[in-house]
């Protein structure tokens, strides 16, 4: 998704305090302008997410993207 940061902060509040330890969390964004990039990329200096930024051919995209760096 793109430029939907009050969603993301919620779902990722959840999504972080129920993962468990064999479980990553991987977020694909299109180059959202919404503050979505500064705050995972906050995230991943943490070691909290795997983060990949940059265009989408649509959510699709996003989701095979993710699909492939995933463990």
């Amino acid at each position: 998704m793109r430029n939907k940061l009050p969603y993301l902060r919620e779902s990722l509040k959840d999504l972080l305090t129920h993962i468990a330890e064999d479980e990553e969390i991987i977020v694909a964004d299109g180059d959202s302008t919404d503050g979505t990039t500064q705050y995972l990329q906050n995230l991943e200096s943490q070691g909290a997410i795997t983060f990949l930024r940059g265009p989408d051919v649509g959510e699709a995209h996003g989701f095979n993207k993710a699909m492939m760096v995933a463990k």
